[in-house]
This record gives C-alpha cells, sequence and structure tokens, in this order.
C-alpha cells in the first residue's frame, strides 16, 4: 500500500467517529460530520489568506475598532468573513458568535448547534510572519428560546466539539469531540488534513514555563510569587510566543505550564475552547482556585486569568491561588 493510500483523511475519520459515538451527540444524518469539515474548509482558506497577507498587501488596519478597542487588522476581518460564510450556509447551525463581535448572529431556527471562534488569535504577530490560530467551539442550543446569548452560557464539558487551528510552517487541525484530543495537520500536496496522533497526551511531568514574564511584577503578589517559586527549581524553561494556540500546542505535545494570569482572554471563544482540549488530553486549567471546567461563562465577551498544566505540574499551584 502506498504511503498516500495509507493515510486517514479528517473527512474518513470525522464520520467513522460519529458512527461510533452513542452518548447522545449527532444523529445518523451526518450533519455534525459536515459541521467539522466545513470548519476545516474554513481553515484552509484562512491559512491561504495568512500565506498571502504579504503578498497581496493585506498586512496592516483596517481603520476600524472592535469592540474590545482593539484596531482591527485587514486579515482579523478576512478570517471573520470567512467563517461567517462558511457558517451562514449551514442550516444546522442555530447561532454562532465571533470573539470580534458583540451580539450572537441568529441562523436557522431549526438548527441544532451554536458555533463560537476566534477567527484570529495571535493578531499582533501577524506583519512578522510568526505563528497565528483560530480557535472553534460547538454547542447545542439549551432551550426554545430563540437566538439568546444565554444559549452560549454552557460549561466547557457542554461542548459537542472544540478545537483549534495553527497557521505556520504547517497547518495543524487539532479538535475533540469528548472522546481524547485528535491531531491532523494539512498535506501540502493534495491538500487535506491527514492524522498524526488519533489520541493526544500531554506528557507526565513536563519543562515547559510559558508566561510572558516581562509582565512578571504587574501581577498579583500571589502569582509573583508561585511563578518565583517554579523558577527557583531550575525545572522549567521558559517559552512564550505570544499567540494563545502555539503555546497551548506546545503544551499538549510537551507539557509543563501555560500562566495567563490578566484578565484578558475570553471564556466563551478561548479559554473554554482550550479548557475541554486540555481536559480530553489529561490536563488541568483555572482561573485562579476555580476548575474552569465546572464554571461557566455569565456574558458574551467575559475576560478571565487563564492557567493551564500537564498532568504532573500542578505541583504547589493550589497554595499559591486565593
Amino acid at each position: 500500500m502506498s504511503q498516500q493510500n495509507s493515510m486517514v483523511l479528517l473527512e474518513d475519520f470525522v464520520i467513522q467517529s460519529e458512527r461510533n459515538l452513542r452518548n447522545g451527540h449527532p444523529n445518523p444524518s451526518g450533519s455534525f460530520s459536515t459541521l467539522i469539515l466545513r470548519i476545516a474548509l474554513a481553515a484552509k482558506l484562512i491559512k491561504n489568506s495568512v500565506a498571502r497577507a504579504g503578498i497581496d498587501q493585506h498586512l496592516g488596519l483596517t481603520g476600524q475598532e472592535n469592540l474590545h478597542g482593539d484596531l482591527v487588522k485587514i486579515l482579523d476581518a478576512e478570517a471573520e468573513q470567512i467563517f461567517e460564510r462558511i457558517l451562514a450556509q449551514m442550516t444546522n447551525v442555530y447561532l454562532f458568535a465571533s470573539e470580534e463581535q458583540d451580539f450572537v448572529v441568529p441562523q436557522f431556527s431549526e438548527g441544532e448547534y451554536i458555533v463560537v471562534f476566534d477567527p484570529i488569535d495571535g493578531s499582533s504577530n501577524i506583519e512578522t510572519g510568526w505563528l497565528l490560530g483560530s480557535t472553534f467551539g460547538i454547542y447545542r442550543k439549551t432551550s426554545a428560546k430563540p437566538f439568546e446569548v444565554t444559549h452560549l452560557y454552557q460549561l466547557p464539558s457542554d461542548m459537542v466539539a472544540a478545537g483549534y487551528i495553527m497557521y505556520g510552517t504547517r497547518t495543524v487541525f487539532m479538535y475533540t469531540t469528548g472522546n481524547g484530543v485528535h491531531h491532523f495537520e494539512l498535506h501540502p500536496e493534495i491538500n487535506e488534513f491527514v492524522i498524526i496522533n488519533p489520541m493526544v497526551h500531554i506528557p507526565q511531568n513536563g519543562t515547559l514555563l510559558s508566561a510572558n514574564l516581562a509582565y512578571l511584577f504587574k501581577w498579583e503578589t500571589w502569582v509573583q510569587k508561585y511563578i518565583l517559586t517554579l523558577l527557583k527549581t531550575q525545572r522549567y524553561s521558559q517559552r512564550y510566543s505570544g499567540t494563545l494556540v502555539a503555546d497551548i500546542h506546545r503544551l499538549l505535545h510537551e507539557g509543563g505550564i501555560f500562566i495567563y494570569p490578566g484578565a484578558k482572554l475570553r471564556r466563551p471563544y478561548e479559554i473554554d475552547v482550550i479548557t475541554l482540549l486540555i481536559h480530553q488530553a489529561g490536563g488541568f486549567s483555572f482561573s485562579g482556585r476555580n476548575n474552569l471546567m465546572e464554571s461557566t461563562p455569565t456574558s458574551l465577551h467575559q475576560q478571565s486569568p487563564f492557567f493551564a498544566f500537564g498532568p504532573g505540574n500542578l505541583e504547589n499551584f493550589m497554595a499559591f491561588a486565593p
């Protein structure tokens, strides 16, 4: 059998996984599989936009601000439009919400899924051609209430799927449907996502510490003490990219600790998506003392500190967390 014929494509994997599910996930119509595969299509299109951003002179700003007061970059806007176009075609999508918008977007009243996404993670790295990403989460609608934002106020464990795409030297597609974390990469010759690892497990005792230590003495005192304690052990080497997806991808594969103490990351689009992936790969995540797997967001753009750990890296964290 040739190497190409032995590859497991994302499409085949997703369809077979849906057939195997027996825990209340999608019905035999295949609509859930189609939704995952359409998100993968969005990833391919965004990957092309990222690769051509300099050539097409699509670096820089649009001249507009988003709801957070951040200046919108051209590539942010392009990725947003790609996600919106893809999801607008999906009749099984009840509504969707973007990290860039201050409202939910109603779709089809008969739809059963709510999709949240951050179209471009790591926007500060766009001009330098550094790693970028996208995140997505899928919930079921919770009631017959018409297109309300409260449909998004669910536990991370209520997601029927969560994942991210990383754009760099390779285009990576990571996702979970609650049965482990699956790692795919885009094959450059056939333009299809092929499986790399069907079941990702975070290494037990990683030695990487991912935090922007330039802000160390601007963080709360307990965070400073905790990080200084870690550094004194001389066990950890420090790595930080400025792109959440890239730092979490490293944690999933090499283990260690990710720390973002400032309340900037947003629950529905970033933190909760990553929380489910971390949990499914054997790790832990907290907003401080609170276990994020056991809490729900209370607003569309709720911000929170975020701490993620490999299975053997909790150490004395709870002794420091207030």
